[in-house]
């Protein structure tokens, strides 16, 4: 340490003391005054129907909670799944699974103007399913989950 080395640890300690110091003084009222500019929050451009539209990539995991008679499992079950969505613009939508049983779902959706949405999909064997979402990007990338209790689940979707 005599050939001072320990002269650059001792300046970064002196300038974070000042700094301290200075912030300290600016949040007790002293003389060192911040000024903060707020600014407006952004606003969420206007969707529809239209907003999600075209093809997607989806992804998604979750719990299964509930047995399908709507028992509830001794412990929940981990689900994962990848699918092919297909939006018309118009309201009528479908999803193609891409896992071992290959499932082809058919609904509808009605887009908010606040680019918040909800599905009505009939799944294989006839029973709808309710999901609700949020859009972003301008349609580019949605972001979607089950509306009710069973599967707990969280999807991505990215237009294709």
């Amino acid at each position: 340490m005599a050939n001072g080395s320990s002269r650059p640890a001792v300046l970064t300690v002196l300038l974070l003391g000042v700094t301290l110091a200075a912030l300290t003084s600016d949040t007790l009222g002293g003389t060192n005054k911040s000024t903060v500019n707020a600014q407006p929050a952004l606003q969420a451009s206007a969707c529809s129907n239209a907003t999600l539209s075209g093809a997607y990539g989806a992804s998604g995991t979750g719990w299964i909670v509930r047995s399908p008679d709507g028992a509830p499992l001794d412990s929940p079950r981990p689900i994962s799944a990848v699918a092919l969505v297909n939006a018309d613009g118009a309201g009528n939508f479908s999803l193609a699974q891409q896992n071992a049983d290959r499932r082809t779902e058919v609904g509808k959706y009605s887009v908010n103007a606040d680019c918040t949405f909800t599905v009505v999909v009939t799944n294989s064997v006839g029973i709808d399913e309710h999901w609700a979402g949020v859009i972003v990007d301008g349609g580019r990338k949605v972001f979607a989950t089950f509306a009710q209790t069973n599967p707990v689940a969280l999807f991505t979707w990215e237009r294709i």
